[in-house]
């Protein structure tokens, strides 16, 4: 039970990582109105919202992992 919680931990935090990443670059390109503002699709909150979502994505791996590695050496 304690690694079911451990790992399901991790993965509601990559979870809330994406969606939050998600949340930032919808709401970052909602507000641009591309067809009104020219310039560039890439800015500060479509690339903080990509930064979350990759880490959100890899999070739960890693946490992992390096639990299981804490684990084994102590």
């Amino acid at each position: 039970m304690e690694k079911f919680k451990r790992y399901f931990f991790a993965h509601l935090i990559g979870l809330l990582m994406i969606i939050a990443g998600w949340y930032i670059t919808a709401i970052t390109e909602l507000f641009r109105f591309p067809f009104m503002q020219p310039g560039s699709v890439h800015n500060q909150g479509s690339v903080t919202g990509l930064i979350l979502i990759i880490i959100g994505a890899y999070f739960p791996e890693i946490w992992i992992a390096a639990s299981n590695r804490w684990r084994k050496q102590v």
